[in-house]
C-alpha cells in the first residue's frame, strides 16, 4: 500500500507550484486516491495500476496561441514501463469506451504523444510528470474547448494497456 500521506503533499507541492504560475489545477483528494488504491477490483490483481493524480494548465489563451499542459502520474504498483500521455482536444470525456474516445477528437488541434521512446518508467510509489504544448490553430472560434489526456502502457507487438485518463478545459478567445 503507497503512502498516502507521501502522496497527497506531492499533490499538494504541485497546487502550490500551479498556483504560483497562475494555472487552473485538478488533484485527487486523499479520499479519492484511498477509493482508488483499494477498489475491490484491484484488490483481486493485486495492486493498483498507474494513475493521473493532477493536472495543471494554462487557462485561456487567443487563436494562433498555445496552452500549457501539465500532468503528475503516479505508480502504487511494481516498476512500470512503456508508459505515455496522449493529449488531444474533443469531447471524449462522456464517451465512456476508452476506444471510442480516443476518436472523439477535434481535428484542427495537434494530437501529442509523450514522453520519447521507451516512454516513462516510474519505480513503485514513484511520481513522475509530463509537460504538453497544445498549440491552437488561429481559425478556431472563441469558445471553451475539451483537452484530453490517456494514460497508456504501449506494447510493442501487440495491444497496449488503457490506464487512466484526465479531462481540462481551456477557453479561446481575448486575454
Amino acid at each position: 500500500m503507497p503512502d498516502l500521506t507521501k502522496l497527497v503533499s506531492s499533490i499538494q507541492r504541485a497546487k502550490s507550484t500551479a498556483d504560483a504560475k497562475k494555472l487552473r489545477f485538478t488533484g485527487l483528494s486523499e479520499a479519492q486516491l484511498n477509493a482508488r488504491l483499494n477498489a475491490p477490483a484491484l484488490r483481486s490483481l493485486g495492486a493498483a495500476p498507474p494513475m493521473i493524480v493532477w493536472q495543471s494548465w494554462s487557462s485561456i489563451t487567443t487563436p494562433g496561441g498555445s496552452i500549457s499542459y501539465n500532468v503528475g502520474i503516479h505508480n502504487p504498483a511494481g516498476e512500470q514501463v512503456w508508459l505515455f500521455a496522449h493529449v488531444f482536444v474533443g469531447p471524449a470525456n462522456f464517451v465512456a469506451d476508452p476506444g471510442a474516445a480516443v476518436q472523439a477528437v477535434d481535428a484542427r488541434f495537434p494530437r501529442l504523444t509523450e514522453p520519447a521512446f521507451d516512454g516513462l518508467r516510474i519505480p513503485a510509489g514513484g511520481d513522475a510528470s509530463l509537460s504538453f504544448q497544445v498549440d491552437v490553430p488561429a481559425n478556431v472560434q472563441q469558445s471553451n474547448y475539451l483537452g484530453n489526456t490517456f494514460l497508456f502502457r504501449a506494447d510493442w507487438h501487440d495491444v497496449g494497456v488503457y490506464l487512466d485518463r484526465g479531462v481540462f478545459i481551456f477557453g479561446v478567445g481575448a486575454v
